[in-house]
């Protein structure tokens, strides 16, 4: 009986300190966007799972939403250089990844995928509630079409996903002279452009992954940053 008393306690003790991030479908991860996110337009859903797992169950304001499956492309098992994401994708050789397109109406909203929770509000005539904070995502790329697949920035072959290499990917709409004035800086170190931005989105203007403070001065000194 001790036995049997003691097990149910560590059970117990496993589900309580289960990391925020994985969901009771073992693995399932929650990328984009964040909780409580103020959406101001269509934003991808991204969900990580591992490679083998079948689609999670998802759910829009209680109706059916369709996940899409993107494999990692054999060619990219280097970690990402944007840390955030990397660090909840984890082994691309064993994770998969679930995406889709939500367009809101304004109001809020509940998505549900694999048992987790999101709560989004669409931005429009009413207050926005209290615990939202603006999300800043990348637009659509492109003018013929406009494109918010992963298509417009990451290289695709055959379908899979593969790597968006800076400054690459970003330079056919931000070219070197205008990346140097905007952020008045000497352009080699801008050529990292994931070191500051998420360009999958986050709670930040700018789509910066930290303070301005905090970014630059992991190079300068403290008070180096411009306004």
């Amino acid at each position: 009986m001790r036995r049997v008393v003691f097990a149910l306690l560590l059970a117990l003790l496993a589900v309580a300190h289960r990391p925020s991030g994985v969901s009771a479908a073992e693995g399932l991860r929650l990328l984009y966007p964040p909780n409580h996110s103020a959406l101001a337009g269509p934003v991808r859903l991204m969900v990580a799972s591992a490679k083998d797992d079948p689609s999670p169950s998802a759910t829009l304001d209680g109706q059916a939403l369709v996940l899409t499956r993107l494999a990692f492309a054999d060619t990219w098992r280097l970690p990402g250089k944007l840390k955030v994401t990397a660090k909840l994708v984890g082994d691309r050789a064993s994770a998969a990844l679930w995406v889709a397109t939500l367009d809101l109406k304004p109001g809020s909203h509940a998505v549900v995928v694999g048992g987790q929770r999101l709560d989004l509000w669409r931005d429009g005539d009413a207050a926005r509630p209290a615990e939202s904070a603006r999300y800043y995502g990348h637009p659509v790329v492109g003018e013929d079409p406009p494109r918010l697949d992963c298509a417009g920035c990451h290289d695709q072959p055959d379908g899979a996903l593969a790597s968006a290499p800076t400054p690459k990917a970003c330079a056919g709409c931000h070219d070197e002279d205008s990346v140097q004035l905007i952020h008045r800086h000497v352009s080699t170190p801008l050529a990292r452009c994931a070191t500051c931005h998420d360009p999958h989105g986050t709670t930040r203007p700018k789509m910066l992954v930290d303070t301005k403070q905090a970014l630059c001065s992991r190079c300068h000194e403290a008070g180096h940053s411009k306004p």
